[in-house]
């Protein structure tokens, strides 16, 4: 497996209508960079220029796993990799956790795709909602539980920082469903905010820690550099001799 890219990304994820959608829109209200769904994105535009999902569905799964995959590379190319910026979803990783569930069969490029274009990151896992159909989503709510599992099982396979999200309850004492769906998505967002806020606590605490050691070292050395030079001329021969 290649080196991860380093990257200040996000990734979040979860089993169709696990509420992605609601939860990057808000991050999106609050200023925060996102980055959409490459495959639905890919679906979108192949529909709009006259493609059936029928047709697409019928590709050679692997043909069209790889297909999604470059034109998700080719999308987020420009994407910063010292800023945060949230992505929705990693299709080089869970064309292989549809393909378990579906029993698709993969062939090696498809297999291999995810270890050659790693980026380091925090991948954030929603728990599963009812699923809600629409004109792309098919899954049901049992297909959606076995997703959940297997893109917990092939993030962690690649070697990324796994972090459940927990589904908050509406709360029945806000006044509306609009309002309790809100409420239920800032709990998500708080949560993840925290979580990374925790995180870039640590990370800052052991880049001083690195530092400090570093600083002690360069020291050190530079305290040896100066007893050596401080020496009476020809001592080191004299030890030498002796």
């Amino acid at each position: 497996m290649s080196e991860a890219i380093q990257t200040q990304w996000v990734i979040i994820t979860g089993a169709p209508s696990s509420g992605k959608t609601s939860l990057l829109t808000a991050l999106e209200s609050q200023g925060h960079r996102t980055a959409p769904e490459a495959a639905r994105a890919y679906f979108e535009q192949k529909l709009s220029s006259g493609s059936t999902l029928d047709e697409l569905l019928g590709w050679e799964y692997s043909k069209l796993g790889l297909e999604i995959n470059e034109f998700e590379e080719s999308t987020r190319a420009h994407l910063p990799k010292d800023e945060r910026v949230f992505l929705d979803r990693v299709a080089a990783i869970e064309s292989l956790a549809y393909a378990e569930v579906r029993g698709a069969v993969t062939n090696d490029a498809l297999r291999e795709w995810p270890s050659k274009y790693r980026h380091h990151g925090t991948v954030f896992i929603l728990d599963p909602l009812p699923v809600k159909k629409d004109g792309i989503r098919s899954e049901d709510d049992e297909q959606a539980r076995a997703l959940d599992k297997a893109f917990e099982k092939y993030y962690k396979h690649f070697g990324y920082d796994v972090v459940r999200v927990p589904a908050y309850p509406l709360d029945p004492q806000e006044a509306s469903l609009e309002r309790q769906i809100a409420k239920s998505v800032g709990q998500r967002l708080d949560f993840m905010l925290a979580r990374l806020e925790a995180v870039a606590a640590v990370s800052e605490a052991e880049d001083a820690v690195t530092k400090r050691a570093a600083l002690i070292e360069l020291q050190n050395a530079s305290a040896k550099g100066a007893q050596a030079g401080s020496r009476p001329a020809g001592e080191s021969d004299q030890s030498k001799a002796r």
